[in-house]
């Protein structure tokens, strides 16, 4: 069963989670880039000539570089 009553609740728990993890990684050291600081609306997205790529929702830095993507 979904917790969620509607769309715009599952969107607002996702942002919540967001901003949950991103504080969770920057107090244990990593760097982060939050792509919904780019995006109003949509999916942040990597953008070329003739083509596009939806991308996930937090560039992460420390030793390493990825990419997280919060559901």
């Amino acid at each position: 069963m979904n917790k969620f009553n509607d769309f715009q609740d599952a969107l607002d728990y996702g942002r919540e989670m967001e901003l949950f993890i991103d504080k969770r990684l920057k107090e244990r050291g990593f760097y982060t880039i939050p792509k919904y600081l780019y995006v109003k609306e949509g999916a942040p997205a990597l953008f070329g000539v003739g083509d596009s790529y939806v991308i996930p929702d937090i560039e992460v830095y420390g030793e390493n570089r990825f990419w997280l993507e919060i559901k």
